[in-house]
């Protein structure tokens, strides 16, 4: 479990830490390519909605819990199609919402179809403004493009990772784990991540898919949204951190005496408050301002504090959310597979829930450092950007 984690985290995070150190070198042309910073944000945000499934793929013992939910043929199905959330829901509720969940169901194909229907149309629209256009109107229809990435891309994301990460939740509830560092940690992520998503769906969405950024509604929420926003998705990368350091230590015996469910507690809880300081400065720097190209209101760092915003900063959390977790992932997720690769002879049953979850960890993790680095990566060059994709 561990493994599948830390997989995931590589496969998520890595690309955009990329995109973010090689923007100064692209062509100027290419920094309209606004469609790519689209969709590296989803993949980063990807992140915090596939756990739960990694967790049921590489578990064993997670996948024995899963089964008495009944839920597990809707699960593999949720991976193809966004209808599969229907069917997941229905078979999770049971029959009492059963009328209301046939009716959802009836009313998401025909939104379906009607989406695909205007997407068709939109595609068909922008292809012909592509051909008769000019140069000047490139940067319409890269935005138009990213708009749609997130119009389509991010609910059919979202409400999966959401619903997973609440059963995940309560598999640990019944499974053995529930006095284990494991449990702690689990549990931290699933919540960490279901925070993530909920927030994203404020702060991101409408914004990037509509054209509506809850920031500029006032300067209060200006000041508040983004430090809670960030703390959130820091404190959950590292806790999958944490969760493959964890793992590393259990599985090498001599320093399993330190993986402790109070010691889980006390880690998750220190990430939670360093992640907090780390982006506390963002309540003072971070204020409405007019913007000097579209004349529109936005939520961005003042005048005073551009500089540190534009060229500190994003090394700050390139360092400390992109390199720095992804060594130690790669590391520890090293020393987990030499470890199990050397002690896959002996067996018990105490032994194999430990593997399962330490694979459940690996899977997870590298999915964390593909799906999060890139943006991190992307983050750092935005100061070359134009004034105008600031926003």
């Amino acid at each position: 479990m561990c493994m599948a984690v830390s997989f995931a985290f590589i496969i998520c995070v890595a690309p955009v830490h990329v995109f973010y150190v090689t923007i100064p070198n692209w062509p100027m042309s290419l920094h309209d390519q606004y469609d790519v910073f689209g969709s590296l944000l989803l993949l980063r945000y990807a992140n915090h909605a596939i756990n739960f499934f990694l967790y049921s793929l590489t578990g064993a013992h997670f996948r024995c819990e899963l089964d008495q939910y009944d839920v597990l043929g809707s699960l593999l199905l949720l991976r193809y199609a966004n209808h599969a959330v229907n069917f997941f829901l229905y078979s999770l509720t049971g029959a009492h919402f059963r009328s209301e969940l046939v009716a959802l169901f009836r009313r998401s194909s025909r939104q379906t179809m009607a989406n695909d229907t205007a997407l068709m149309s939109t595609a068909s629209s922008v292809l012909e403004d592509v051909v008769t256009s000019n140069d000047s109107n490139t940067g319409g229809f890269v935005i138009d493009v990213s708009a749609n990435i997130w119009r389509y891309g991010w609910p059919p994301l979202c409400m999966p990772g959401l619903v997973g990460n609440t059963l995940v939740l309560l598999v640990l509830r019944r499974d053995g784990l529930v006095r284990t560092s494991a449990n702690v940690y689990l549990s931290a992520l699933a919540v960490g991540d279901s925070l993530v998503l909920m927030v994203a769906s404020v702060t991101m969405y409408p914004g990037r898919a509509w054209g509506w950024w809850f920031d500029r509604t006032s300067r209060l929420v200006c000041h508040d949204t983004w430090p809670v926003h960030c703390t959130l998705v820091n404190a959950s990368s590292w806790f999958i951190v944490a969760f493959t350091v964890e793992r590393c230590v259990v599985v090498r015996s001599p320093l399993r005496r330190l993986s402790t469910p109070r010691n889980a507690g006390l880690c998750c809880g220190s990430l939670l408050v360093l992640a907090f300081v780390k982006n506390i400065d963002l309540f003072f720097i971070q204020d409405l301002v007019v913007d000097t190209d579209s004349g529109d209101v936005i939520c961005t760092a003042t005048l005073r504090y551009r500089d540190y915003v534009n060229n500190y900063r994003p090394m700050i959390n390139f360092v400390t959310c992109g390199v720095i977790p992804t060594v130690i992932v790669i590391v520890c997720n090293w020393a987990i597979i030499r470890t199990l690769r050397r002690d896959l002879v002996q067996s018990n049953a105490r032994e194999s829930i430990v593997r399962h979850t330490t694979v459940m960890c690996l899977a997870v993790s590298f999915a964390f450092i593909v799906c999060v680095a890139p943006a991190h990566v992307f983050y750092v060059n935005i100061p070359n950007w134009p004034m105008s994709l600031h926003v």
